[in-house]
């Protein structure tokens, strides 16, 4: 209570960063302000969603079903932030190397090109050829990439790692599919 004026008066003091403020009654004067978070090393700048589009060989059910080689990888690539990310690298990385996968093959339909990339597994290390990776994206220009996967000798299990410089500091993210890696397999061998 104000002993001049006789009204309550009611201070609030928040130290830190606040994520909400909520206030009862009249206000007089409120400012608020959050310095917007800081990127922490590990956090990522992009988002990145993959699709894989390609015939399947089946040994009993679709639950079993793994990409036959000839298939395509999309990567859709998006900024998180509001500002742009330089994209250096995309690096096939194998998991798992084993025989062909045995069963029958199933076609699928095709998708159409976009920025289009060629990948050998059976190379040791995979490599990707194509135009010179080096793009940058925005939130307003996401960049969308299809790899054309190739295994002659091998069921293949592998993954991706993008490369990207953001705001000063630069790091690598994991392509996979949800946290399992890409799986794709040579032509069954005929019994």
């Amino acid at each position: 209570m104000n002993e001049e004026t006789g009204q309550s008066q009611t201070h609030n003091e928040i130290s830190g960063e606040a994520q909400t403020a909520v206030q009862a009654g009249t206000i007089g004067s409120l400012n608020i302000y959050n310095s917007p978070s800081p990127l922490l090393p590990v956090d990522s700048p992009i988002a990145v969603t993959c699709e894989v589009e390609a015939d399947y060989v089946i040994q009993h059910s679709w639950d079993d079903a793994v990409p036959l080689s000839g298939g395509l990888v999309r990567i859709f690539v998006e900024a998180c932030a509001d500002r742009a990310v330089l994209l250096r690298a995309l690096r096939p990385t194998v998991v798992a190397r084993r025989p062909p996968h045995d069963g029958t093959r199933t076609r699928s339909m095709g998708i159409p090109v976009v920025r289009k990339y060629e990948l050998d597994l059976d190379e040791d290390p995979p490599e990707l050829t194509g135009p010179k990776f080096l793009y940058t994206v925005t939130p307003d220009d996401p960049e969308v990439f299809e790899l054309d996967v190739r295994c002659h000798r091998y069921d293949v299990e592998w993954r991706l790692e993008l490369d990207w410089t953001c705001a000063g500091r630069s790091g690598t993210s994991v392509v996979d599919l949800g946290g399992h890696p890409f799986r794709f397999t040579a032509m069954p061998t005929q019994r």
